[in-house]
């Protein structure tokens, strides 16, 4: 599963039909331009995003850019995870509450207090 670091530099770059550059992710300040390097060196690494034909001296900072399949199927699988995750805390602090409200009635009806 990928970071969420890279899930939110994923999800400044536009899918197949449109391309970003870097100098572009940059000017959004997203994060800190060395680790959105090092961010995009890895998505390519991992076929998160496909790029033109690299140029002459393999120059990251020129390449155009855009999301591929892998890079989208990854950023679902993050959102369902983070889903996941605040959905079991929400049932945790559901349960916890039920608890204390059977707690306060256990106590009310035992004491007579009506």
């Amino acid at each position: 599963m990928i970071s969420k670091d890279m899930y939110r530099a994923l999800k400044e770059i536009p899918r197949s039909t449109e391309k970003t550059t870097l100098p572009k992710l940059v000017e959004k300040r997203i994060m800190k331009t060395e680790l959105l390097w090092d961010l995009i060196e890895e998505a390519i690494n991992c076929n998160y995003i496909s790029y033109s034909a690299r140029n002459p001296h393999n120059d990251i900072y020129k390449m155009s850019f855009s999301l591929s399949e892998l890079g989208q199927i990854e950023m679902e699988e993050y959102r369902r995870k983070v889903f996941s995750a605040v959905k079991s805390t929400l049932a945790v602090i559901i349960s916890g509450i039920s608890l204390i409200v059977s707690i306060v009635a256990i106590f009310v009806s035992s004491c007579g207090v009506q």
